[in-house]
């Protein structure tokens, strides 16, 4: 028999209330560590791409990591650092977007597919850097102005170094790509323990130089030896995306970059590497991250055709930012600064947008008191009928994730009948269920059909959110 305990007190709708919790038979599952837990209720991230891949425009976001530059017909191709001229950069401009539409933290490529490090690097022959560019204006450290951006905004610094793929040394997917015959001139013959030293070699210098990082994204994991125990002794409490076993504080990919995550997506997964919904009996707490870019074209990187690219509508950005994080998974939007170091002011102007209309929807629920509890339900009374098209739920997963299914049913009075509003599986850190229309409701009933062990339900609280 099911067992109600009110230790711990929420807020809830505006009133407190104890939490419900449910006492079942435990089973083994995966659980949080503190760093996880604070990285989900952040929510909100950013991820910035930005380098070579930026200068050399006239290349797609990829053509770097698949070894296809000559997309444009004229076989392969090196960029070189004389490609490189960022004369007005602005790691503040990019901060202040960030905050403009509630990121929390920031993500920056400090090394893409391309190789071209944004930081001096001090690797013996490594020539692809800021530090060679031959105009004096270029030699900035960019990865160090945009640490001193973020502690200046207030937003959680992170950097992204990608180990399988570095076009100037010759990498494709973890493995020598050209052989030594059909290298492209510019580009390193490398052999992959050489590699390997060199990686371990920059990842110390991003790691020890430039104080604590958030997040540290890794882009189809890492298979070099070594590179878990160096992010643990050097930076312990940073999240990585697909970070490698056994470090405990991963996450990983929600499997799309087009901002609408499968449903349901699961706090736990098989590791870090296995993407999509996840397994609530699952061993591995691996939380989702769900990235995707301002613009329609997938354009994560700022090329030629950027601007007929097309901003995606501030409704489609709603939907994917209500999708991602109201389905258990931290949303990560990009930003595309242009080659010489600018966000575009069309999409300055987007990320403001996007900003306001979440706190215009989601920074105060409709008034509401609870008025029953039972082991399973929550009962939520408007006192009067109100329109709502938006319920969000969100669970306690200090103890792991433990809702299996619920309903949300809602009436718009004591004589009305009452009506199935919403049904689901997962909660985790929040579910914002959408409703496909607003409808006047004045009670509604939380039911938790099905749990692991002992959840507890933090928040329950109705919306109307118009767009």
């Amino acid at each position: 028999t099911s067992v109600i305990n009110m230790k711990h007190s929420l807020f809830l709708c505006g009133v407190a209330l104890s939490s419900l919790f449910l006492s079942v038979l435990s089973a083994p599952q995966a659980v949080p560590t503190s760093i996880q837990l604070a990285w989900a209720k952040d929510e909100i991230g950013a991820i910035i791409s930005w380098g070579m891949e930026t200068s050399a425009s006239n290349v797609s976001d990829l053509g770097f990591c698949s070894f296809n530059t000559g997309e444009d017909g004229r076989g392969p191709w090196f960029a070189p650092v004389s490609l490189y001229q960022p004369q007005y950069i602005d790691t503040d401009q990019w901060l202040k977007a960030v905050v403009s539409f509630g990121g929390k933290y920031a993500v920056f490529t400090a090394k893409h597919c391309s190789g071209f490090a944004l930081w001096p690097t001090k690797v013996p022959g490594y020539n692809y850097s800021v530090a060679h560019s031959p105009f004096p204006y270029a030699r900035k450290d960019i990865v160090a102005s945009f640490i001193a951006s973020c502690k200046k905004y207030g937003v959680k610094p992170g950097l992204y170094y990608g180990t399988n793929f570095n076009f100037y040394l010759n990498i494709l997917n973890s493995k020598i790509g050209f052989d030594k015959t059909s290298l492209v001139a510019g580009q390193m013959y490398t052999e992959l323990p050489a590699y390997d030293q060199i990686v371990m070699q920059q990842l110390n210098e991003l790691w020890t130089e430039y104080g604590d990082l958030a997040e540290i994204w890794f882009d189809g994991g890492t298979n070099i030896t070594g590179v878990a125990a160096l992010l643990d002794r050097l930076q312990p409490n940073a999240i990585s995306f697909q970070g490698p076993y056994p470090l405990q504080n991963v996450i990983r990919w929600s499997g799309t970059e087009l901002g609408i995550p499968p449903y349901p997506c699961w706090s736990a997964s098989e590791s870090s590497n296995a993407y999509g919904k996840g397994d609530p009996y699952a061993t591995t707490w691996a939380p989702v991250e769900t990235d995707t870019t301002i613009r329609n074209s997938d354009a994560w990187f700022w090329r030629d055709d950027y601007y007929k690219t097309g901003l995606k509508n501030l409704s489609v950005l709603m939907t994917e930012y209500e999708s991602s994080v109201g389905s258990n998974t931290n949303f990560l939007l990009n930003l595309s600064p242009d080659p010489f170091g600018v966000v575009p002011l069309e999409d300055i102007d987007t990320y403001i947008s996007l900003g306001e209309l979440i706190k215009k929807c989601y920074t105060t629920p409709l008034n509401a008191t609870v008025t029953h509890t039972t082991p399973t339900s929550i009962n939520l009374n408007l006192k009067s009928p109100q329109q709502i098209n938006r319920i969000v739920i969100q669970e306690d997963q200090q103890k792991g994730q433990n809702v299996l299914s619920y309903t949300v049913t809602g009436r718009a009075s004591a004589s009305s009948p009452w009506l199935l509003l919403s049904n689901g599986t997962s909660i985790g850190n929040k579910r914002i269920e959408m409703m496909l229309a607003p409808a006047a409701m004045s009670e509604l009933i939380l039911d938790i059909a099905d749990y692991i062990s002992m959840p507890s339900i933090t928040f329950f609280g109705v919306y109307l959110c118009l767009y």
